[in-house]
């Protein structure tokens, strides 16, 4: 059997829509070494290639409507200079290195003590004089933890996204997460209640 690149894409495009029988035929038709096939894979790709990139249209309005965002935004058209972001560290995020490196950006739950997946609401907005446990401040969520917390937490039982003056990007908290202050600052100012949080486990 002959390994044709050009054939074997179609086969994977296939499979990602989930047309698991086309799939399967061009397979058959990729060990018959099929000549229509052959002459069929260049119109084939850009009518699929056009068809993945409907889906991720549509499952990226999908995604923002389930979140309650007014409008889609991307980076190519934020204006960093009106902005208080830190456009480097956006970057640095936005190109991935963390995933490749196995990193965390934030500092979640530890062993014993995971965060819990799920979704849930911002609650309350909680300031703080700096605390040694959680920063500058916190946004607590409608979830809940069983861990025994530190002592100065005022929110209950509840899971917060919260500051902290230490390093973040490990697995050690008590099932918040922790982001830098200067992260939380800047959602402190702008998250308004309400807004949904999403943890995926």
């Amino acid at each position: 059997m002959r390994h044709d690149p050009a054939s074997a894409a179609i086969e994977v495009m296939l499979r990602s829509l989930k047309v698991y029988g086309m799939a399967q035929a061009v397979s058959d038709l990729i060990g018959q070494g099929a000549p229509a096939l052959d002459a069929a894979v260049p119109i084939l790709s850009q009518l699929l290639k056009a068809e993945m990139a409907e889906r991720e249209v549509r499952s990226i309005a999908y995604q923002i409507k389930a979140a309650r965002f007014p409008a889609y935004k991307d980076l190519a058209g934020f204006d960093f200079a009106s902005s208080e972001v830190n456009e480097a560290l956006v970057r640095q995020l936005h190109r991935g290195e963390f995933i490749d490196g196995a990193d965390n950006v934030v500092l979640i739950g530890g062993p014993g003590t995971e965060t819990p997946p799920g979704r849930y609401g911002v609650t309350d907005g909680i300031s703080f004089e700096e605390s040694p446990y959680y920063g500058c401040c916190a946004l607590a969520l409608s979830g809940h933890q069983t861990a025994a917390l530190p002592a100065g937490w005022i929110g209950g039982n509840r899971l917060a996204i919260h500051g902290t003056p230490g390093a973040v990007g490990n697995a050690e908290s008590l099932g918040c997460i922790r982001a830098t202050d200067e992260t939380m600052r800047y959602l402190f100012r702008r998250v308004p209640l309400g807004t949904p949080v999403f943890i995926d486990g």
